[in-house]
């Protein structure tokens, strides 16, 4: 059975025109055409979701490891080892407000380092690798965080950066035409090498944005190169 045709007027009126009026410049004014660009928005967004939560879970276990081992190391040996998220010194002050909330959340389930960690946003941990936390946290041992990184956290905290921007743009729905798509799922893989080789690899093998960004429609000759009018 095939696909029904995407209706562009039935389409505007249940997302907003406003939400469609980039489809349909993009589309040069073809309503068919615009439909199915939002719907190709659609799938590409799915495709590299698929691939950021993958490298989001990866990349905050291994900063909460990271940050875990630091705490061990500051141990006395005459107590047990706080948990890293209480560890208040070591966070601003929106930071330790940003625990507190995840904590509150997980009140009742049993406070542990997983569930602290699930409610805690990616930004969150973005913000971990700011520069003012490079001495007390990057050089001391956060950096093992993203073994295979070009060092330092310069290139690391513009690169979370990055894919943070690219996370709330498809968590907003918003529009990805305009980007070089294959780009993007490539540094997105490169970030996942700075954590882990393997992740890596299997996210290349598993990734479905080559094949999504194949079926991109795209303007037919007659828009993409218009006929210049005759000068008279």
């Amino acid at each position: 059975m095939s696909t029904p045709a995407l209706d562009y007027d039935h389409l505007a009126l249940v997302m907003s025109p406003e939400r469609l009026a980039p489809y349909l410049s993009e589309a040069k004014g073809s309503k068919p055409l615009a439909a199915e660009l939002y719907a190709w928005n659609v799938e590409i967004s799915g495709a590299l979701w698929d691939l950021i939560v993958y490298l989001e879970v990866a990349t905050r276990n291994a900063m909460a490891r990271e940050l875990q081992t630091l705490c061990v190391g500051m141990g006395s040996g005459r107590g047990p080892v706080p948990q890293w998220y209480n560890h208040r010194a070591w966070f601003t002050t929106r930071q330790n407000t940003a625990i507190q909330d995840a904590k509150t959340r997980v009140r009742g389930k049993g406070l542990t380092s997983g569930r602290v960690i699930a409610q805690l946003t990616f930004g969150f941990w973005v913000s971990l690798v700011d520069p003012a936390h490079a001495p007390t946290l990057w050089i001391p041992g956060l950096h093992k965080a993203f073994p295979n990184s070009p060092g330092g956290h310069g290139p690391v905290r513009a690169k979370l950066g990055w894919v943070n921007d690219i996370r709330n743009d498809i968590a907003h729905h918003n529009r990805l035409f305009g980007r070089k798509i294959l780009d993007v799922e490539q540094e997105l893989m490169r970030t996942a090498f700075w954590v882990d080789p393997k992740l890596a690899d299997w996210m290349s093998s598993v990734s479905a944005v080559r094949a999504a960004n194949a079926r991109r429609p795209d303007l037919p000759p007659t828009l993409r190169w218009p006929v210049p009018t005759p000068t008279p």
